[in-house]
C-alpha cells in the first residue's frame, strides 16, 4: 500500500498525539497530588476563581488569525474549538494562521486542537500557519510533529503574506 507522504505524516504526528496523552495520564497517575493540586488551581478552588482568557479572532479576506492565550490548556480548547467550529462553517475561510506570541504554556489539549483545525483547513483545500512560538512552545510543537505539517513563521507580516 503506498502512503502519501502527507498522509504519513499526519499519521506520525497523531501517534505523538496519543503518546503525549498516556504520558499526560501516566504522570497524573503517578504524581496524583500534583495532579490534582493543578488540577484544582485550573478550576479556580483555591485562592480565587481562574479567568478564562478569551480568544480574539481576526478575519482578512479568506484568512482567518486565531490569536492564543498565554495557556493553551484543556479548559479554554473547549472555547476555541467550538468558536472556531462557527467561525469555519460561517465565513469562506482558506487559510489558518495560529499567533502564538503570547502563549507559554500548551499541553496535548493544545496539540490536539491545532491537529483538529489544521485537518479540517486541509480538508477544504486551505493551509495553516502559525508565527510567534516562543522557545518552549516551539520545544512542543517540534516533538509532536506539528513542525512538518505547518509553516512557522516569525512575524505576523510574513505569515500574512505566506
Amino acid at each position: 500500500m503506498i502512503v502519501e507522504k502527507s498522509s504519513a505524516q499526519t499519521f506520525a504526528v497523531f501517534a505523538v498525539y496519543t503518546l503525549f496523552c498516556v504520558l499526560e495520564g501516566l504522570y497524573r497517575s503517578l504524581f496524583p497530588r500534583a495532579a490534582s493540586q493543578a488540577d484544582m488551581l485550573e478550576e479556580g478552588k483555591q485562592e480565587g476563581k481562574r479567568m478564562e482568557e478569551p480568544f480574539i479572532y481576526e478575519a482578512k479576506e479568506k484568512t482567518l488569525i486565531i490569536h492564543l492565550p498565554k495557556e493553551l490548556d484543556h479548559h479554554n480548547c473547549r472555547n476555541l474549538k467550538y468558536e472556531t467550529d462557527l467561525l469555519l462553517a460561517e465565513n469562506y475561510i482558506t487559510r489558518l494562521v495560529f499567533d502564538f506570541s503570547d502563549t507559554c504554556f500548551m499541553d496535548s489539549s493544545g496539540i490536539g486542537i491545532l491537529l483538529n483545525r489544521y485537518k479540517q483547513i486541509r480538508a477544504g483545500g486551505g493551509e495553516a500557519c502559525f508565527y510567534g512560538a516562543g522557545q518552549q512552545v516551539l520545544r512542543v510543537l517540534k516533538v509532536a510533529g506539528i513542525l512538518g505539517l505547518m509553516k512557522r513563521y516569525e512575524t505576523r507580516e510574513e505569515a500574512l503574506c505566506g
